[in-house]
């Protein structure tokens, strides 16, 4: 669709890291890991007919 210009754009991120850091709050809201600082956010990357992967 990126390609024939049916949509201009397309966001992605890394959905593993997404639900990694989801399971870790849980985790700790339930007392079963520390509270401490928590990694980052995945980065998200905007995918446009100009920069589509090989």
């Amino acid at each position: 669709m990126l390609q024939r210009r049916r949509i201009s754009a397309v966001l992605h991120h890394d959905l593993r890291h997404d639900t990694r850091i989801a399971c870790i709050h849980i985790m700790r809201a339930q007392g079963a890991l520390p509270k401490s600082t928590s990694p980052g956010a995945s980065n998200i990357q905007v995918i446009t007919p100009f920069n589509i992967p090989a």
